[in-house]
């Protein structure tokens, strides 16, 4: 379990904002055999008004991480929603933008193979769908992307981290496929 309080002052041409934010999450990782556990995490951020005065609402539970991991030697899979970094986050960051820092999960199958400790591939596929399945609690009918043009994402893509063991220097390569369906936009990144 972990627990985040942040305050936020705003002092601008607009007038004066200030919040508290209260990010709560739990989860667990269940064993169910050498080599396969199971994921999962509850979360649920709120925010507290000050300035301009508004209703407080801790009415929103998601699953933020709801995954299968299975292991085989130097090889895993992990199959559902996750959290996926590449690039220290300037690659791939962020598979739910414009809810702050509420989530940052990717529904997602990710495949990596791990030859010896300096060496790293993975593939990918994502789908993001427009709207979140996974609420558990949604009392208010909010929205967990404040985007209302937000496309379905579909994605796939290879990344490789390669690590000299003298020199400590990293060596990162990758892939990247996306398509935006709503807005007809496709990126290719190399």
């Amino acid at each position: 379990m972990d627990e985040r309080i942040r305050y936020e002052y705003r002092l601008n041409t607009l007038g004066t904002t200030d919040y508290m934010r209260f990010l709560t999450r739990i989860g667990a990782t269940v064993t169910l055999s050498p080599g396969i556990q199971f994921n999962a995490r509850l979360s649920n951020e709120n925010r507290r008004y000050f300035n301009p005065k508004r209703p407080h609402y801790a009415d929103e539970v998601i699953f933020d991480r709801f995954n299968l991991n299975l292991k085989a030697g130097n090889f895993s899979l992990i199959a559902g929603r996750q959290d996926m970094i590449y690039g220290d986050g300037f690659v791939i960051l962020e598979g739910t933008p414009g809810d702050g820092s509420r989530t940052i999960y990717f529904n997602a199958l990710k495949g990596s193979l791990k030859p010896n400790q300096y060496e790293q591939f993975d593939v990918f596929v994502i789908q993001q769908p427009k709207q979140d399945g996974f609420m558990v609690i949604n009392s208010q009918g909010t929205n967990l992307n404040t985007n209302k043009e937000k496309p379905v994402v579909n994605a796939f893509g290879g990344y490789l981290t390669a690590k000299s063991a003298e020199s400590k220097q990293k060596v990162e390569m990758y892939y990247l496929n996306s398509r935006e369906t709503d807005t007809k936009v496709e990126t290719r990144l190399h």
